[in-house]
């Protein structure tokens, strides 16, 4: 199937300049430029989006000031783990140029273009559903910044899950069967509360007490696989393992898709992670404790844990 031309004035450029740092905006940026092979990439990837990128693809990394020399336009991410994009947005907009970001998830929209009190907007943003659309638009016009165009384009990481579904589907059907395994995918939401607030609990909760709170109600030999983000230390979850009741190891090498496929149920917060199982057509189960600010994913098909 061809993939749907790029927005305008994108779609008649040759070389674009391609920021990352955080996984999520990685996964849809590289799977679009795998889409459009057409145009030469000038690919900085910093963080974990160097891994998503590297693991997707061969390319030549640049720094971000040679990435941005020579190229007609800017695509970044909107990740909230560095200033990268925020910097590479802020260079495009002072050299004049065409700059989109593409937003990867359904919260925290304002935050996304600001660092330390200054907010910076690209010439559009890009959305992926007609959930992020509608939250993009109330925000920019909550801003004042109509200015910047929306646009809609469809989820090119989605697209790719989806293809990794039906091929492992076809491939190996015995991996979508009944399973006994329970997926959790984290996400560092203290450092994140702590670094925008100031407090890790900052919504009522962190992410090792979601992690708590779905453990108390599992049954005892429940078996558990814990994903972390690929931001997350990997020992960050070590008090884990020997837990007394239950089957619990940490996985961040096997690939999301193959997790996903593996699992009967998969839990978390607010994770991407819990919208790429959606398209796998597994049960999802928000694991927000009581007393924690509530999800924030849009999909109805979430469930709540807390309703159990």
């Amino acid at each position: 199937m061809t993939p749907p031309s790029l927005p305008a004035p994108f779609a008649q450029m040759e070389e674009i300049a391609l920021v990352a740092h955080d996984a999520g905006g990685a996964e849809i940026l590289s799977a679009l430029a795998l889409q459009h092979a057409e145009y030469a990439w000038r690919i900085c990837a910093h963080g974990p989006a160097a891994a998503v990128f590297a693991r997707k693809m061969k390319f030549h990394p640049f720094t971000l000031e040679a990435a941005m020399h020579g190229a007609q336009g800017l695509l970044c991410g909107t990740g909230w783990h560095s200033d990268l994009e925020w910097r590479a947005m802020q260079a495009a907009q002072q050299a004049g140029m065409p700059s989109a970001a593409f937003l990867d998830h359904w919260v925290n929209y304002r935050q996304r273009f600001t660092r330390e009190g200054q907010t910076v907007w690209p010439s559009q943003i890009w959305v992926g559903d007609d959930d992020a659309h509608r939250l993009a638009q109330a925000m920019l016009q909550a801003e004042g910044a109509q200015q910047v165009a929306l646009s809609l384009y469809p989820n090119p990481y989605f697209a790719e899950i989806r293809a990794q579904f039906a091929r492992l589907k076809s491939q190996a059907p015995q991996a979508f069967a009944d399973s006994p395994h329970l997926l959790f995918v984290s996400e560092p939401l203290a450092a994140l509360a702590e670094r925008e607030y100031g407090d890790p609990r900052h919504w009522g909760y962190t992410e090792l007490e979601a992690l708590d709170y779905l453990i108390e109600k599992l049954p005892a030999n429940s078996h558990v696989v814990i994903r972390p983000h690929p931001s997350e230390a990997a020992d960050k979850f070590d008090a884990y393992l020997k837990h007394p009741k239950l089957h619990i190891h940490v996985d961040s090498a096997t690939p999301l898709y193959v997790q996903i496929a593996a699992a009967r149920t998969v839990y978390g917060c607010n994770s991407m992670a819990l919208v790429v199982a959606l398209l796998a057509e597994k049960p999802v189960v928000c694991c927000i404790p009581p007393g924690g600010k509530g999800r924030v994913l849009p999909h109805r098909e979430i469930g709540l844990l807390q309703s159990d």
